[in-house]
């Protein structure tokens, strides 16, 4: 305050509006950079799948084919007071499996979460106001890689690129449920005809 005082009348209005500036600036990086995303309070498999529940944690369990694909579905939800825009789903190229596709059907009226593969589109950037969480459908095919018996992949996240408050993010977004691609039987050659 002392500060404030040393300078001429005519000055102090400018150095507040100044550190005022300053305040809301930071705020506001704060609010974006910190903003995370979340599973939403759905999922989906296809019928390939076995799904489990173990300690209350669900798993999906594919059986691990090369060359196969399998299915999942999330919900991504927005747990802020503010909007977002997904721009990507399982876009940082930085995993085993080769990503084929990725759907999304809109959700439908008052928030309901609707999984329909039959009516998904594709992937396109999508609006979440807050609480809101679309149905999203990853599928990937399963690489051509030897395992020992008994093991496999397991992944329990997908990247999200989105915008918060204008700004880019990538986060690692929890799916809500395990999947577990396991090779019951080691290394699983090409199916005969693939």
């Amino acid at each position: 305050m002392t500060l404030l005082r040393a300078l001429p009348l005519r000055s102090r209005p400018r150095l507040v509006a100044a550190l005022v500036t300053f305040v809301l600036f930071a705020g506001y990086l704060t609010t974006a950079l910190t903003h995370r995303l979340d599973h939403g309070g759905s999922w989906w498999q296809d019928g390939a799948a076995e799904v489990r529940t173990e300690s209350e944690r669900t798993q999906l369990v594919f059986t691990f084919y090369p060359g196969d694909r399998m299915t999942f579905g999330t919900t991504i939800r927005n747990p802020r007071p503010w909007p977002v825009t997904i721009t990507g789903v399982a876009d940082d190229g930085d995993h085993i499996f080769r990503v084929s596709s990725v759907t999304m059907n809109r959700p439908g009226d008052a928030g309901y979460v609707n999984f329909d593969s039959t009516t998904a589109v594709a992937f396109q950037p999508v609006n979440l106001g807050p609480g809101e969480e679309p149905p999203v459908f990853v599928t990937v095919t399963m690489p051509d890689v030897q395992f020992g018996e008994g093991s496999g992949l397991v992944f329990d996240d997908v990247a999200v690129s989105f915008n918060a408050l204008g700004l880019p993010r990538h986060q690692q977004v929890p799916l809500g449920y395990r999947v577990w691609v396991r090779a019951p039987n080691g290394y699983v050659p090409r199916r005969v005809g693939d």
